[in-house]
């Protein structure tokens, strides 16, 4: 009987180290985005010459530049917090 429990516990390390070892990649991957995020909504929002370009060229004006910028923010706020994973899911983050 004792070589049952024994090769259950054996059997049990490695998966308990492999769901670790994904969700530290999720976690990184979710700063990855969250970082992307942040750094697109700043570039729109602080006047990044590209950004400025890319909105004038389009010819919507400057203020969709904004609206696109801060509409940004939720997308990083998504990426960030625990209580919006509904948000993930739906794509309302991307």
């Amino acid at each position: 009987m004792s070589d049952t429990s024994i090769t259950s516990e054996t059997r049990a390390a490695p998966a308990t180290s492999r769901r670790r070892a994904v969700n530290f990649a999720l976690w990184a991957l979710q700063a990855v985005l969250a970082l992307m995020f942040a750094m697109a909504g700043f570039a729109k929002v602080g006047g990044d010459a590209a950004m400025v370009e890319m909105f004038a060229t389009i010819g919507v004006g400057q203020w969709f530049r904004y609206l696109v910028g801060a509409l940004g923010s939720p997308g990083l706020w998504a990426c960030c917090s625990r209580g919006c994973r509904g948000w993930q899911r739906s794509g309302w983050s991307a």
